[in-house]
């Protein structure tokens, strides 16, 4: 449980320190895992591995969420996972239809 107190407490200042909104914060932090996962193993970003790793990413962050408040957030849930993967799916999506496209 001291994990998921340090991880919420990390969240917060992390918030603080950038004076970004939650959407936003999700919103890039989404990006960059997305952006890092296909530079750091070498994948396009039609491959399914960078999505997979910001939906994985996402799901820990949430799960962590609910242990952190005792239960689930709904409202505050679904939208932390549209802000995060919206720019990621598109991108994934964009780029498997160029490749159709030119092959």
């Amino acid at each position: 449980m001291q994990f998921v107190s340090a991880y919420a407490e990390l969240k917060a200042q992390v918030a603080a320190w950038t004076s970004l909104s939650d959407p936003i914060l999700h919103t890039h932090l989404g990006m960059l895992v997305f952006v890092a996962t296909a530079v750091l193993l070498r994948k396009p970003f039609r491959s399914p591995i960078p999505l997979l790793m910001v939906t994985l990413f996402e799901a820990l962050n949430e799960c962590l969420d609910r242990i952190n408040h005792g239960s689930w957030r709904w409202p505050n849930t679904l939208s932390d996972v549209a802000f995060t993967l919206v720019w990621p799916i598109l991108i994934f999506l964009l780029a498997r239809a160029r490749k159709l496209r030119a092959g």
